[in-house]
């Protein structure tokens, strides 16, 4: 008799670990990021996909660089418009040791910053597919303002000689 209720409890515990231990597991849903390009490798995936161009110019001490990635780039809703409409690029401001070509120069990376005038860190060059410069939007971006900017330069207002305050005005629109 002691002997079957020795069985029974050591076959509760076993059933009662299997099952704690299945629910006990987390199930780790994909998460979606944003698809960074090397800035060669980019330049080159805009004019095969006909995608205008954002670079991250940042740095690896600059305190807001770090805030939008773990905010702004880290929002579904940047990451999903970003991926869909944009080759990323992300440039390291301050290396010396990578050299990229660029329209026929040869630069390292602090040269290419310092060619696009950035001066502070994070900045954000846009730019056509065909790799020409749309403007340079510099500092930390909350959410919905980058998003906002993203919509602007995706739906070229620029062009349209719309400002981003007439943008805003018309709800992220830049229809006459």
């Amino acid at each position: 008799m002691l002997k079957k209720i020795y069985k029974t409890v050591i076959i509760s515990l076993v059933v009662i670990f299997s099952f704690s231990a299945l629910y006990a597991q987390e199930v780790e849903e994909p998460v979606e990021i944003i698809t960074w390009y090397d800035f060669e490798e980019g330049i080159s995936a805009a004019l095969t996909d006909g995608k205008d161009i954002i670079i991250d110019f940042y740095t690896d001490w600059c305190h807001w660089c770090h805030e939008m990635d773990k905010t702004t780039f880290a929002d579904t809703s940047v990451i999903s418009y970003m991926n869909n409409n944009f080759i990323a690029i992300r440039v390291n401001a301050e290396s010396v040791t990578e050299n990229v070509t660029f329209k026929g120069t040869t630069l390292n990376l602090r040269q290419l910053t310092t060619a696009f005038g950035i001066n502070g860190f994070p900045s954000y060059a846009f730019m056509t597919k065909d790799a020409d410069m749309i403007t340079v939007v510099p500092g930390y971006l909350k959410t919905e303002l980058f998003l906002n900017i993203l919509k602007y330069i995706d739906q070229q207002c620029y062009e349209k000689q719309i400002s981003f305050e007439q943008f805003m005005e018309k709800q992220g629109d830049c229809k006459e």
